[in-house]
């Protein structure tokens, strides 16, 4: 009893150093964004872009995901043993990839209908900046969501350092792209977009290696009449309806 309390305050306490840490990186990615870029139009043309695949993963990630998931594969963990837990993983890991593949082109297609409903004041040029930062972006959405994935059964199975680790790894991509190739694409703002690409990836990679530890390796699997689906899509209806309620909102109230 007394070991499990001491695991738990020690988890406790290194989760929160660790996002204390991914808010002075996040601090300090603004920081860049700021120093080199300003407050210029080329800075709200990425900010209303990156506002796009960040309200997705809320959507699909960390706001409707984890909350519905974890549950049911920690109860079938429980009561049925890790292998029919890792089945269920496998199908929402499939599930979600087809979804996300499909949500990325789409944001990809519609990127002027989207820009136009964040930004209408935009100018031309600004207007076809944004866009083509939101094309360079959108497939972020898929790293980050099957990224939540992963945390959700890494936090199931007690370990907590990648999924708490990683939002300051997102945060030093930004700001690396930023300082190293800030002269080297079309337009430095690009460097910015290209980091929250390469960010999410590098997110998606780190729990790979402690997930194969755990015995987890996902396999596309077509089972979607297990009951684990309707159970979990029970769970994500409210949770996604609450949340898009939320981020409609702040779009609506939020000036640019």
């Amino acid at each position: 009893m007394r070991s499990d309390k001491e695991q738990i305050t020690k988890s406790a306490g290194m989760v929160g150093s660790l996002t204390f840490l991914s808010r002075i990186a996040g601090y300090l990615r603004d920081m860049a964004i700021a120093y080199f870029f300003g407050a210029t139009a080329v800075t709200d043309a990425f900010w209303v872009a990156f506002r796009t695949p960040n309200i997705l993963r809320r959507l699909f990630a960390e706001g409707t995901l984890t909350i519905s998931f974890i549950p049911v594969f920690t109860e079938s963990m429980e009561k049925k043993g890790i292998e029919e837990a890792k089945k269920i993983a496998d199908i929402v890991f499939t599930l979600l990839f087809i979804i996300l593949l499909a949500v990325s082109a789409l944001g990809m297609i519609f990127s002027p209908v989207i820009v136009k409903l964040f930004a209408y004041g935009f100018d031309g040029e600004t207007f076809e900046l944004s866009v083509n930062l939101i094309r360079i972006m959108c497939p972020y959405i898929f790293f980050i969501s099957l990224t939540a994935l992963c945390m959700g059964v890494l936090n199931s199975l007690r370990h907590f350092f990648a999924p708490a680790i990683s939002p300051v790894l997102f945060n030093i991509c930004v700001i690396a792209a930023i300082l190293l190739l800030n002269d080297r694409l079309g337009a430095p703002i690009y460097s910015a977009a290209a980091g929250v690409l390469i960010g999410g990836a590098m997110q998606l990679f780190l729990q790979i290696p402690f997930l194969r530890r755990k015995g987890i390796k996902f396999r596309f699997s077509a089972n979607f009449r297990h009951p684990a689906v309707k159970k979990i899509g029970l769970l994500v209806l409210p949770q996604l309806f609450g949340v898009a309620v939320y981020n409609l909102n702040i779009i609506v109230t939020r000036p640019l």
